[in-house]
């Protein structure tokens, strides 16, 4: 469960996914280092009611908690403006009831 209410996370939500029960996640895809099995980066394809299409990558995810379940409607929250000191900006969690933590990130772009 995120730290944070729904309200707070409302306004920490990153620019480009300002709406996350407007898009679905349609494709997961995680890097793993070979040397050292850490994930790399997490790579997200979501699908818009209106059938755009978003891909975002995430930078040095952490704790990775999903189960073959994977959820579909997620929020990505920047906590940069946090000041919180452990590296990870990014939240990244299941938008709904509890608002599950699925993993954090350092950072966030678009991908073309």
């Amino acid at each position: 469960m995120s730290t944070l209410s729904p309200q707070e996370l409302e306004k920490l939500f990153h620019r480009t996914m300002k709406d996350p029960l407007q898009w679905t996640v349609i494709r997961y895809e995680v890097d793993l280092a070979y040397e050292t099995g850490c994930a790399e980066f997490v790579l997200l394809t979501f699908k818009s009611a209106s059938g755009s299409l978003k891909r975002l990558k995430f930078s040095e995810p952490r704790t990775l908690n999903y189960s073959c379940q994977l959820p579909q409607n997620l929020y990505v929250a920047d906590l940069s403006s946090l000041g919180w000191e452990n590296g990870q900006q990014i939240e990244v969690g299941e938008w709904g009831e509890d608002n599950e933590v699925v993993f954090w990130a350092k950072s966030v772009e678009d991908v073309v």
